[in-house]
């Protein structure tokens, strides 16, 4: 928190004291997640078997792009390329590690700003000003890494909020 001394004399001095000011930065890289397949390919019964990995085709999509008619406008944003990843053959385990491919990171700023204007025998009075997300970006979730799902190596939802703002004022006596 930062709280202005106030610039210059007289009025100029009264209207720019007493300032505050919080800034908080969140940046995370994307959380690691490991593909899976919706089948019993080895054959055990245990649940969440991993896919073969396919030599030589990138995870990654170059350029993630819209899904078309996905169920609203821009609503599904194709992430990982699914195509680097296969059932493993019947009776044997897939070779794909745990936390192989990575989701989107995430960024964040927070601010607010505050003034406390003080009318002398203990009262005051709080004026305040909150933004969530004051760049209002875009975070995605994580994608859907099921091989042979439908909605698989797509993003299917954002993850925290759009820009919310809001203003308060206390009265302190």
């Amino acid at each position: 928190v930062l709280i202005s001394p106030g610039l210059g004399s007289g009025l100029v001095r009264k209207v720019t004291k007493d300032w505050q000011v919080g800034v908080i930065v969140q940046k995370r890289s994307g959380s690691p997640l490991t593909p899976a397949v919706s089948a019993d390919n080895a054959l055990t019964g245990e649940p969440n078997q991993r896919p073969n990995i396919v030599e030589g085709v990138n995870p990654y999509m170059e350029n993630p792009t819209w899904v078309p008619n996905s169920g609203g406008f821009n609503t599904q944003l194709q992430w990982i390329n699914m195509a680097a990843f296969a059932n493993a053959p019947a009776g044997q385990r897939g070779n794909s590690r745990r936390g192989t491919i990575y989701g989107p990171g995430f960024f964040n700023t927070d601010l607010a700003i505050s003034r406390n204007v003080n009318f002398g025998k203990g009262k005051r009075v709080e004026l305040r000003v909150e933004t969530f997300n004051l760049f209002n970006t875009v975070n995605w979730a994580n994608p859907n890494v099921t091989v042979g799902s439908a909605t698989a190596g797509r993003i299917t939802a954002t993850a925290g909020d759009p820009r919310i703002m809001q203003f308060a004022m206390k009265f302190a006596f």
